[in-house]
């Protein structure tokens, strides 16, 4: 129970610092990354319309926290390939941050969003962010 609690607190802790960054941090698509920073890669520069994964963590039990920016207030699937992980809704500013609720298996993860636009078009994510989880033997 108490390390239920703990992953619990931990878990909401890096929700609020998440979306504290996401609301202090306007990402330039054309700035390059920080040294020591990997960011996503992608082919071509996304369109505004389009969702963009900003920050994608993983531990090493698998439990997964992903944020971006998409449109404000449309509706955001994440995706590790082609299944769906899940949905969330982006705020006023277009900031999201997705917890699954299940953490994800070990293996390399290719995870991408897509976003339902007010006119019903599904827009894909420009790139996607690949996530590797360890085996608990590695």
């Amino acid at each position: 129970m108490k390390k239920l609690i703990l992953v619990g607190i931990a878990g909401v802790a890096a929700l609020a610092a998440a979306v504290a960054l996401n609301r202090w941090y306007d990402e330039d698509p054309n700035e390059m990354p920080a040294p020591g920073t990997v960011a996503p890669s992608t082919h071509a520069l996304p369109t505004q319309e389009q969702p963009v994964i900003s920050v994608a963590r993983v531990n090493q039990n698998g439990d997964v926290m992903i944020s971006g920016k998409a449109p404000p207030g449309v509706e955001v699937t994440i995706l590790d390939g082609t299944q769906a992980l899940g949905q969330v809704k982006a705020d006023d500013r277009g900031n999201w941050i997705f917890i699954p609720n299940d953490a994800v298996l070990p293996g390399t993860h290719e995870i991408a969003a897509e976003a339902k636009l007010p006119d019903g078009r599904v827009v894909h994510s420009a790139g996607a962010v690949l996530l590797l989880v360890p085996t608990k033997s590695e």
